[in-house]
This record gives C-alpha cells, sequence and structure tokens, in this order.
C-alpha cells in the first residue's frame, strides 16, 4: 500500500510577502471579505454576510499569526480556494506522513482553482461487536462522472487515491485507512458510469467518544482532489450502559445478507447499502437500520423490545410512527425501519428511534438527520 495521496492543502496558506507570491501587491487600506457557514445536511453554504473594515481594526482572529497578512486577502483570483485551505489547516498534521511525496502548495492551489473540487460525499456509523473499540464502518463515494480516466490499449483506467481518518477535535489521530486504487473498464463504458456513484467502503475502530472523520480523494489522472468531514459519535460500550443503541444508519437499500460475509455494513444476515447523502424527496421512503444491544430477558427467557420512530422537525413531532414490538431471539438486535416521507414538507428532520426493553422498563435512544426536498 503506498502511501501516495496529495493532502498538503491543508496547511497554511497565506503567503509573506518577501517570498513573491503576490506580494509585490500594495496592501489596500480596507480589508473587505465573506464568511459563510457550511451546511452538511443541505450541501451548500448558509449564512453569507461580507464583513468590512479597515486594516488597522482587524481582530486577532483575522489576521495570520506567521505572516501578518489578513487570512483573505485575493490572491491570484483563487481567495475562495485560499480560503477553503486555510479552513483544512487543522487536519493538516493528521494527513501528512512521512512516506509520502507531495507536490507543491502553489501547485495546488493553481490546479484547484482550475479543476475545482470533486465531489465526495461520506456514510459512517458506529456498531459494537466485542472488546473496548466499536466498529466504524465507512463509506465514501464520487460521481463517476467528475473523475477522469485514460487510455491504456483497449481498456480505460480510472486512478484513485483516498484517505479516512478518525480523530479527536485536537488533531489527535484515533485510526486510519489509505489506499490507491487502479480502476479498469471497457472503453465504451464511461458513458454509463457517468450516472452511477464510485462507493468505497472501508471499515475503521474507535473507543467510546465524539469524533471528526475526513476522507480525501484524489483523481490522480487529474490530480483534482475532493473532501468530506463528518461528526462521529461512538456510543458507550453495551456492557457498562445496560440497554444500548448503535449509529443510526440512513440506508439507499436494506438487503437480506450471508451472515459468513464481512463486508464493511454487513450486520449480520442484513445487507445495508448507505445512502450517499441523506437528502430525499417526499416520494422517497426513509430506510433505516439500528442495532440494540444489552435486552433482558423474562422469566420466560423471552426478550420484549418496543421500537418507536420519531420524525422531528425543530424540536417538534413532525410525523407520527406506529410502535412496533418485537420478541427476538438474537444479540444484537437488529431493527429496520421504512418511513414513507409523503407526509414530511421540505426542510431539515431528525429521526429519533427509542428501544424500550419492556422486561426491565430501560430505554435507550439513537438518532440522525437528514433532509426532504421537492
Amino acid at each position: 500500500m503506498r502511501n501516495v495521496i496529495a493532502v498538503t492543502f491543508g496547511i497554511l496558506v497565506l503567503f509573506p510577502a518577501a517570498r513573491g507570491f503576490a506580494g509585490d501587491r500594495p496592501l489596500p487600506a480596507t480589508c473587505t471579505y465573506e464568511t459563510q457557514r457550511w451546511s452538511v445536511a443541505l450541501k451548500r453554504s448558509v449564512d453569507a454576510r461580507t464583513v468590512s473594515h479597515p486594516y488597522s481594526e482587524l481582530a486577532g482572529d483575522e489576521v495570520d499569526p506567521a505572516t501578518g497578512m489578513d487570512r483573505y486577502r485575493d490572491v491570484d483570483g483563487t481567495r475562495q480556494v485560499m480560503r477553503e485551505f486555510d479552513l483544512q489547516q487543522r487536519v493538516d498534521d493528521v494527513m501528512k506522513t512521512p512516506e509520502r511525496n507531495l507536490p507543491s502548495l502553489r501547485t495546488e492551489v493553481q490546479a484547484r482553482a482550475a479543476f475545482g473540487n470533486l465531489a465526495v460525499t461520506a456514510a459512517v456509523g458506529a456498531v459494537w461487536v466485542e472488546g473496548e473499540r466499536a466498529r466504524v464502518p465507512v463509506q465514501i463515494a464520487v460521481p463517476y462522472r467528475e473523475l477522469s480516466y485514460r487510455a491504456d490499449g483497449e481498456r480505460v483506467l480510472y486512478d484513485i487515491d483516498y484517505v479516512i481518518v478518525a480523530s479527536m477535535e485536537d488533531g489527535l489521530e484515533i485510526d486510519r485507512v489509505e489506499d490507491e486504487l487502479t480502476l479498469a473498464f471497457e472503453p465504451d463504458q464511461p458513458k454509463e458510469l457517468a450516472e452511477v456513484r464510485l462507493s468505497i467502503e472501508e471499515v475503521l475502530e474507535a473507543p467510546p467518544g465524539s469524533y471528526r472523520l475526513v476522507a480525501y480523494v484524489r483523481d490522480r489522472n487529474r490530480n483534482r482532489i475532493g473532501n468530506v468531514e463528518l461528526p462521529l459519535v461512538v456510543p458507550a460500550a453495551p456492557s457498562s450502559v445496560g440497554l444500548a443503541l448503535s449509529s443510526v444508519f440512513v440506508a439507499a437499500e436494506i438487503l437480506p445478507g450471508n451472515a459468513s460475509e464481512t463486508r464493511p455494513f454487513q450486520f449480520g444476515s442484513v445487507r445495508v447499502i448507505p445512502a450517499a447523502e441523506k437528502i430525499f424527496t417526499r416520494d422517497d421512503t426513509l430506510k433505516l437500520y439500528v442495532e440494540a444491544y444489552g435486552a433482558s430477558k423474562s422469566d420466560d427467557g423471552r426478550k420484549r423490545l418496543r421500537v418507536d420512530f420519531f420524525v422531528m422537525r425543530g424540536g417538534r413531532l413532525a410525523v407520527g410512527v406506529p410502535a412496533s414490538f418485537l420478541r427476538p431471539d438474537a444479540d444484537p438486535v437488529g431493527v429496520t425501519g421504512q418511513i414513507p416521507l409523503r407526509k414530511c414538507d421540505p426542510g431539515e428532520y431528525t429521526i429519533r428511534i427509542r428501544v424500550t426493553d419492556e422486561n426491565s422498563g430501560a430505554r435507550a435512544e439513537s438518532e440522525t438527520t437528514f433532509v426532504v426536498t421537492e
């Protein structure tokens, strides 16, 4: 496995004038820049605003301590690109390894400005098997239409690097996986692939806690890079809390599977095909999977679970779903749900799953968000 993916675009992106990179430009009297917040659920920026004031009034967090330059100065027409690099600075130390042959930052800036980002999406969750670290299946996906290919005799080849890292907020790395792929197809297949995504599934491990999951994908044929960042919450181990739930997995499909297989999203006899994006229309059905651990048994040796699904919006119940009652023998207990979205107006929602152990009265909840469009 080669460590070749280029990830230096997370490092400091403002250059001292003495180094000559746009350094001969006179500094204007007024600093003007735009700010915005990225909504993971809506997949777009929100709350955009313009800030303008004299350089003498710049606050400490608006000035780069290494260069003295403002963080949002337009450099060679790549203002937005540079700002994205600056926002990714905190993951730089996580992504670098000494073995990588990294291109210069200026090369990466110019390539990114010319060709844009790859639209990478990710799905992640945590389930418990055994031990002190949970199993964390991850899917990353990118549309084939955004990838380039090269001719190789009677085939065409897609060349991809990727790296997936789970880390603490302070940058401490918990686990990672990385690889490079070369995918071969017949010359006429790229037209068909243009309508589908390349999906990559991997498994990480992490102890209970809250983390950042960052994934980078590079198209080696055109040196285009894309990244995605998601929060990851690993729930407490079942043995320490009694009744407990895994993460909620939002699925494109839930299929019967072979329990002997070890796919990342294979949970016993259930195979989950993760939804590449948690964005649906009112004609869709929300498909869910969650695992319950630590259910107690009654005197007759039976487990009795009640499962409630709550579709919430703005902290209030938006759609009521009838409760389900399970009498399972297995442990853990795999719980699936399918909720039609025809009653959901466009907007952002939370799906909360509550499992109640009717033998002991214990309850456990797990939730995630999704978006409904027109």
